[in-house]
């Protein structure tokens, strides 16, 4: 048996706090992991939204200059995927 399901997939930017260029940053694939999944479309994007918060209370929390932790970039987009049950 299966069903359709979301999962959150996406990226993210951080300045490079270890290079003195300004436009320096390092970039990764962003996913929960296996086994986590939504049954709908609403809590995914639910979801994606906290995570958002989350970044931008960062960003937020941060002095000048923006190092460490400082997200540049970033997008989440909930992804239909088919996920099958053992009966």
């Amino acid at each position: 048996m299966s069903f359709a399901a979301f999962i959150i997939f996406g990226h993210f930017c951080i300045a490079d706090p270890t290079d003195n260029r300004e436009s320096s940053e390092k970039c990764f694939n962003y996913y929960e992991g296996p086994g986590v999944h939504y049954a709908t479309l609403k809590q995914c994007g639910d979801k994606i939204d906290k995570i958002m918060a989350k970044v931008r209370a960062n960003n937020d929390s941060l002095e000048e200059p923006h190092c460490g932790n400082y997200y540049t970039e970033g997008t989440l987009d909930c992804l239909t995927i088919s996920v099958k049950r053992e009966p």
